[in-house]
């Protein structure tokens, strides 16, 4: 918490006694993976930037960036920007895409919370992506979700967490 900013790297090899064979024009094939990632994250009091570039063996790419400005304790505004490589895997990627899968996609989706009592908070996501590849014909290459959520603590014994979803899938 007391540091401004951090670095890291993280590499990966995998060896594999049979070849593994892909579930779709997505996935690795093969008997050996590879992998190589930078993370990084700077802050301030109020500003956060953190964010990942990964490089796996076909020379597929994978990022994502998120810019969180918290002007006071309990409101915030955060902006993430991604982008999956349709070459992009690695079987320890953790997918932060509305794919649920880490290749593919590039997209933004914009989100903040605010509380509206004690208690209680508001929280607004928009995500809009578009579908790099598919090994199908999609009616449409562009996806996005819109969702609000309310959550309140009325009394002692009293909890409310609710939420209203849109979502247009490719």
């Amino acid at each position: 918490r007391e540091r401004f900013w951090s670095l890291g790297v993280t590499g990966y090899g995998g060896f594999f006694s049979l070849p593994f064979l892909g579930r779709s024009i997505f996935d690795f094939d093969g008997e050996k993976q590879w992998g190589v990632s930078m993370d990084y994250s700077m802050n301030s009091r109020r500003v956060w930037l953190l964010g990942e570039v990964a490089l796996s063996q076909d020379l597929g790419v994978a990022m994502t960036n998120t810019l969180l400005i918290r002007p006071l304790n309990e409101l915030q505004f955060v902006l993430n920007h991604r982008y999956f490589s349709p070459k992009y895997h690695a079987f320890w990627a953790n997918a932060t895409s509305s794919l649920s899968g880490v290749n593919g996609e590039h997209g933004v989706s914009f989100a903040m919370e605010m509380p509206v009592g004690r208690g209680k908070k508001l929280s607004f996501l928009t995500d809009v992506y578009k579908v790099l590849e598919s090994d199908v014909r999609l009616a449409t290459q562009v996806g996005y979700e819109l969702r609000g959520e309310f959550d309140g603590r009325f009394g002692d014994k009293v909890v409310l967490n609710s939420s209203l979803r849109y979502k247009e899938r490719p």
